[in-house]
């Protein structure tokens, strides 16, 4: 399955996951850094800054952030 998503590509996907949750990061690191390129982070600011500094093929975000200024559904209308 994973590797149906890197056919074409000389090198893995950049995946950002965006979540608060440590568990759900720890599951997410744990799933997808065999066949991804993958960067995490806890916030949507900080979300915000990696997009701004590399690119990414795929963004997994948790839409719940707990973060009452910048939640997953602001941060992905910032990004967009």
């Amino acid at each position: 399955m994973a590797s149906d998503l890197k056919t074409n590509q000389s090198s893995p996907l950049n995946v950002l996951v965006v979540d608060d949750d440590p568990i759900c990061t720890f599951l997410a690191e744990s799933l997808l850094k065999k066949h991804f390129n993958l960067h995490t982070v806890n916030n949507g600011y900080h979300a915000l800054q990696a997009v701004e500094d590399e690119k990414f093929d795929v963004i997994l975000m948790d839409i719940n952030l707990n973060d009452p200024i910048m939640d997953g559904i602001k941060t992905m209308r910032e990004i967009r």
